[in-house]
């Protein structure tokens, strides 16, 4: 659109105009194909920008083969989140980056995951087996929970659990299994 230019600030996109006197947010829609350009933006970006993710900072599980792949960002006190744990298992050849952040009820069983010897294991067994996690040593480091609440923030993350795929799609809530399929299978590569 002539004199409006996208301005990415914090992974957020804004538009403005040639003068910068003016900051615009919200969707751009063009009417003719009725697309929305700024979610096409927002994918792009993100998809551009998926090898620049902080992965050091998730939960990483593999599921058979692990060739498909998958960014959630969940709470051990949420219930749709344990659900997903188990469509993950169901789906297969998937390796899932969890990003766990204390956006329901704070720190408890969050705290204790991430400071375990295993914080993968520990996960799994907390939200596909309902095995409890071991208290957290004392001077446990947990500030990744604090990184990657504040990761939520900047991603304007108001739900859990929400999903990014390596193609910039994003998706917020629980799904079954055959419909999670189906949105990996749109992740392939058209040919």
């Amino acid at each position: 659109i002539p004199g409006l230019w996208e301005v990415f600030i914090q992974d957020r996109l804004f538009y403005v105009d040639d003068s910068v006197e003016h900051v615009l947010s919200g969707s751009i829609i063009d009417v003719l194909s009725q697309k929305n350009l700024t979610q096409e933006s927002l994918r792009r970006y993100a998809r551009d920008n998926w090898s620049k993710w902080p992965f050091q900072d998730a939960v990483k599980q593999v599921f058979g083969k692990g060739e498909r792949q998958v960014i959630v960002f969940s709470d051990a006190n949420c219930g749709y989140c344990r659900k997903m744990e188990r469509v993950f298992e169901e789906a297969g050849n998937l390796t899932v980056y969890t990003f766990i952040a204390p956006m329901i009820r704070g720190e408890q069983n969050n705290r204790e995951i991430v400071c375990s010897k295993d914080p993968s294991r520990a996960w799994h067994d907390w939200m596909a087996r309902g095995i409890a996690p071991q208290p957290a040593p004392d001077g446990c480091d947990a500030s990744v929970l604090q990184r990657n609440l504040a990761l939520t923030g900047r991603l304007n993350i108001t739900g859990a659990p929400t999903f990014f795929f390596p193609t910039g799609d994003r998706l917020t809530g629980a799904v079954p299994v055959e419909q999670f399929e189906a949105i990996l299978a749109e992740q392939r590569p058209k040919s």
